[in-house]
């Protein structure tokens, strides 16, 4: 045919078996006491001492695979991974053993080392590259292929199992009763035909090693052989695997957005011919292939019969199949582009492992996968890729993995914490300690990503444990970068924005599956980080209907979804942190906050904690500030606390140096594992002492409430508590009232104070300490709001001033009303309006020349407007409020 070539291969695939054979049988584990190459016979151990090498038992070998490999002969194991380090060590200490000999042989001293000393020297070469003459390189390079061999070579070595096992039809694996009849089948065929011959038993017991040619490897095998790649080898992103991997086994780096469910995916098909009774098998090897119309068995042949096959699905063999979408990190994304998404393939214990939102180290095979279907004609020549997972590795792990693992690393500072006079406040040191100040508010992070356990009633119904926390506060105080740290210390942290995302994007959207083509749910950002914290920056910029698509998550912790058929209840048992501006960008100290807030009640009373971050003028403050930032931009790290803040921080530079410590990430999700399995529970003394807590602020709040209504109200009636919330007739704000929800939030910030601790038990001093943080939030938005009502003694038409309004406040929304109606804005220029108009506009409504000049000199420096120098023009910052 025309342009087709053969060429030879140069590989004797019988030499590489018998390579492999040599390391499965050789190589020892490096944390064995023994050495590698002790002896000269452990290099060439053959088949006749195999079962030598092993115990009794056949697992306390020194030797790796051959203990792997007799607990698979066990069903013990089902995966045998081999790593390209194991056999890159072998390679070393087989070149190493060689060299050895060579200078034995000339009569030179041996370089023989004990074993510390051995493998210090193997560690030193890890890093070393291979080349094609080591069998690593070739496994690297042709990873489908020696994923073959090696099950080639593992067949001839599986051990007996240790134990015999009696087979039962309805308890053991089908396979394994179509095996086991088919051996006594065939025995007795032979025991016929030899009692003819020599007149024997033809009751022989069943031969153990009783060859079956006529199944296929793939049938009889009960493991999946994966290879780990080196851990020197690096790290792609989706668009750094190029057409240069293709066959190769590489490892990428990546976020799962999406994964299908498990599917049964065929491997070998079972076929029974009708005509001769033969049973046929056919392995497949892609996910769609043609079946078999007629039987191809000898006998069919021979008659010249065209034998019916009948599928039968009970000796057909299936693997666990599942799709994984992993997608590119933001940090690898070059500007101006959008993330790359690469399909992933997983077979049998890689399945389940990772979830939408978990960023893993995925390592496969990359393969070309070509079109099929109609997809085909278009396609011609082109080809989609695919990973096929060799192993998959969490970079998060989650609570309980972590609550399980020993650092001894940890252990220490952890009890060191423990015992503290105040472990929130040095777990609150290590939250961003690169952001200066804040205490408070790092101290609320703390017991938010702690939590407090969760409760379900007898009649079922559940009491949510996560904290929900809400920053507000004027632009350049860190709130951003709060909530980025925080989402990156979460296991299953999801950070996005209001602006970013829509209703479906938080909940969850109906898709058509890529693989089944069946519409099917995906979840949202909520969905993603159930069990963890989802972090909504710029909340005050989402639309009003998304966000009240996030009402029912926040409280229920469940998103009930009925769409295109699919009706269901999503579970999403996250906390929130939210982050947002006020509504003019800055906080306007002369509005209440309510107004300056301008987000629904229902809404922000779902939050346990709203902390006001004000930016106001300080000069000792903004001189350590400053001298913080400093330090971090010259040194790459943050200085270390001291109890002098007028001690200049530059002095001590080589003292604070922190580059040497733990990572404050790692420990901190160790901390917060360890505190996450104690389940605080509530005394009597402490419950009476929560509720008249409460019911001490609640009388408290009522007399603030009733002293600033009592000269606003004009008329009498019966009022609720609901009513203690509306500000227009209170004079006060919906964020400083207390309801009912308060009490929740002192429970629940007291059970992870107690959970910080390592105590069952909650005390006193847990329900002051969230007692003194829920006042703290709300002191800054109480101090506000006396400031408002204070100045609330401005003249002007009650249109324009409401009682809660000073003349700046009226004049400044004047400004506001013209520009967005239209009214003297000067030509040609967007979001500026004519001095004179406005001059004109507010004389008419009976205010002076003084407020107006007062409200544009307080606007002009909290940077909302600017007034040129002939003061002729007023630009609005941003072109309209």
């Amino acid at each position: 045919m025309s342009g087709a070539f053969a060429i030879r291969s140069l590989v004797n695939y019988s030499e590489e078996i018998d390579l492999i054979k040599n390391f499965l049988r050789g190589f020892k584990d490096s944390t064995s006491p023994t050495l590698q190459k002790d002896v000269d016979t452990e290099m060439e151990i053959d088949g006749h001492n195999l079962d030598s090498s092993l115990d009794k038992n056949g697992i306390n070998s020194p030797f790796k695979y051959l203990n792997l490999l007799q607990q698979v002969a066990d069903r013990k194991l089902s995966t045998i991974e081999v790593s390209i380090d194991d056999i890159f060590q072998y390679e070393l200490s087989a070149e190493e053993y060689d060299q050895d000999l060579e200078f034995e042989s000339l009569g030179l001293n041996t370089r023989r080392q004990d074993v510390s000393d051995t493998f210090n020297k193997m560690n030193k070469n890890v890093t070393r590259q291979t080349s094609p003459s080591h069998l690593s390189y070739r496994i690297e390079h042709n990873t489908t292929r020696y994923i073959e061999l090696f099950s080639k070579a593992i067949d001839t070595m599986i051990p007996e199992p240790s134990l015999r096992f009696n087979l039962d039809a309805e308890v053991d694996d089908v396979l394994d009763v179509i095996l086991e009849q088919r051996k006594l089948r065939d025995q007795s065929d032979q025991n016929k035909r030899t009692m003819d011959n020599n007149s024997l038993d033809p009751n022989l017991s069943v031969s153990p090693n009783m060859d079956i040619e006529s199944f296929p490897p793939q049938l009889t095998r009960k493991y999946s052989l994966v290879f780990r790649p080196r851990s020197s080898d690096p790290t792609f992103s989706v668009r750094g695997v190029g057409a240069d991997k293709i066959g190769h086994l590489v490892k990428v780096r990546g976020i799962v957005t999406r994964v299908t469910d498990v599917k049964p995916f065929m491997s070998v098909a079972a076929y029974l011919c009708d005509t001769c009774g033969c049973e046929v098998f056919q392995e497949i090897k892609s996910k769609q292939f043609l079946p078999l119309d007629s039987c191809p068995s000898p006998i069919c042949k021979l008659r010249r019969a065209r034998g019916r096959l009948h599928r039968q699905t009970r000796g057909s063999k299936f693997l666990k199949f599942q799709e994984v979408k992993l997608q590119e990190l933001s940090d690898q994304v070059p500007m101006g582009d959008i993330p790359r998404t690469l399909t992933v393939h997983c077979y049998e214990d890689l399945t389940r492992i990772s979830n939408p939102g978990d960023i893993v180290n995925i390592s496969g095979i990359f393969l070309p996968s070509p079109y099929t279907g109609w997809r085909a004609y278009r396609a011609g020549l082109l080809a989609d890729t695919l990973l096929e997972a060799q192993c998959i590795d969490l970079q998060k792990q989650n609570y309980s993995a972590l609550a399980s693992s020993n650092n001894t690393n940890f252990d220490s500072i952890v009890s060191e914490i423990r015992l503290s006079g105040d472990p929130l406040g040095s777990l609150a040191s290590k939250i961003a300690p690169e952001i200066y100040g804040h205490d408070d508010v790092k101290r609320a992070l703390i017991l938010q990503l702690v939590g407090a356990p969760s409760h379900t009633t007898h009649d079922g119904m559940g009491i949510r444990g996560d904290v929900h926390v809400c920053l507000m506060g004027d632009p350049g105080v860190a709130k951003s970068q709060l909530l980025k740290y925080v989402s990156k210390v979460s296991p299953r942290g999801v950070y996005t924005t209001g602006r970013g995302s829509s209703g479906v994007g938080l909940t969850a959207s109906i898709v058509r599956d890529s693989l089944t083509k069946e519409l099917i749910l995906e979840g949202g950002a909520l969905v993603l980080a159930d069990n963890g914290i989802c972090c909504i920056d710029e909340f005050d910029k989402m639309d009003e209907n998304d966000r009240t698509a996030i009402y029912e998550a926040m409280e229920q912790q469940t998103i009930s979804v009925a769409k295109a058929g699919i009706t269901t209840t999503l579970n999403s048992r996250t906390a929130v942190l939210a982050a947002a501006n006020p509504s003019r960008s800055r906080y306007n100290p002369r509005l209440t906050p309510e107004e300056n807030i301008n987000l629904p009640a229902a809404l922000m009373s779902r939050f346990d904690i709203i902390f006001l971050l004000l930016d106001t003028p300080d000069h000792d403050e903004d001189l350590r500030l400053a001298r913080h930032i400093a330090f971090v931009h010259m040194n790459g790290f943050h200085p270390s606390s001291n109890e002098d803040g007028n001690e200049n921080i530059f002095d001590n530079a080589a003292i604070s140096n922190t580059s040497a410590e733990f990572s404050s990430m790692d420990f901190l999700r160790h901390y917060i594992a360890k505190c996450r399995q104690y389940n605080p529970l509530l005394t009597k003394e402490v419950s009476e002492y929560i509720v008249s807590s409460y019911v001490l602020r609640r009388q408290e709040y009522k007399q603030y409430s009733d002293k600033n209504r009592s000269r606003s109200l004009h008329g009498k009636g019966t009022y609720s508590n609901a009513d203690y919330n509306h500000s227009a007739i209170l004079g006060s704000s919906v964020v400083g009232s207390i309801t009912p929800r308060t009490i929740l939030g002192i429970i629940r910030l007291a059970q992870a104070n107690a959970r910080i601790r390592f105590s069952d038990l909650v005390n006193k001093e847990d329900v002051d300490e969230a007692s003194r943080l829920m006042y703290v939030a709300q002191v800054t938005l109480d101090l506000q709001l006396q400031a408002s009502i204070k100045n609330s003694t401005g003249k002007g038409p009650s249109s324009y001033m409401s009682n809660r309004q000073d003349p700046i406040s009226a004049i400044f929304g004047i400004m506001t009303d013209m520009l967005r109606s239209g009214v003297g804005i000067a030509s040609n220029q967007s979001g500026t309006l004519n001095y004179a108009n406005i001059q004109q506009k507010v004389f008419n409504l009976g205010f002076s020349d003084s407020d107006l000049q007062e409200c544009l000199s307080h606007y002009d420096s909290l940077g909302l407007i600017q007034v040129n120098a002939a003061r002729s023009r007023i630009t609005f910052v941003g072109g309209s409020s």
